[in-house]
C-alpha cells in the first residue's frame, strides 16, 4: 500500500528523519508533500526558512521516497478521494486546530520520538534577527 507523508520539512531534522522512517516503514511506497509557504504561514503563523524548492530537493534524495510534491491543502478529503489506495501519515506535533481536520479519517498518527536541537534555532529564529546580521552571519 502506497503511504502518504505530508509536513512542512522546514529546517529539516533528525525528527523529521524519523518520522519519514515511520511512515517508510508502514508503507510499500511512501510519497512525501512539502507544504507550500501559503500552508506553512496559515498554519504556523510564519513563512519557512527553506524555500519550497529546497526542502524538494532535499527530501527527492532521501532513500525510501517515492516522490515528493507539493502539499497545499490541509483538508485530507481531497487527499483520501483522490486515491483510495492511500495510507495517510500525520505527525503527532501538529497544531491542534490542524490535527482537528483529520479527526474523522482514517489516518495514521506518528509519534514524535526524537527532539532536535533546531527548535532552539527556530526559537532564535523567531526573535527577528535583522536581514542584515543574518547575511553578515553566512558571509
Amino acid at each position: 500500500m502506497n503511504g502518504y507523508l505530508s509536513a512542512p520539512f522546514d529546517l529539516l531534522n533528525v525528527e523529521d528523519l524519523d518520522v519519514l522512517e515511520q511512515a517508510r516503514a508502514l508503507s510499500d511506497r511512501l510519497l512525501v508533500g512539502v507544504w507550500s509557504d501559503e500552508l506553512v504561514e496559515r498554519v504556523y503563523g510564519r513563512p519557512p526558512v527553506v524555500s519550497l524548492d529546497e526542502r524538494m530537493a532535499l527530501l527527492r534524495r532521501l532513500r525510501g521516497v517515492e516522490d515528493v510534491l507539493v502539499h497545499d491543502d490541509v483538508d485530507p478529503v481531497a487527499l483520501t478521494d483522490a486515491d483510495e489506495g492511500l495510507r495517510m501519515f500525520v505527525v503527532a506535533d501538529r497544531p491542534a486546530d490542524d490535527l482537528d481536520a483529520w479527526a474523522d479519517h482514517d489516518v495514521e498518527l506518528l509519534p514524535v520520538r526524537r527532539t532536535t536541537a533546531s527548535l532552539a534555532l527556530r526559537r532564535a529564529l523567531a526573535l527577528r534577527v535583522p536581514a542584515e546580521l543574518a547575511d553578515a552571519a553566512v558571509a
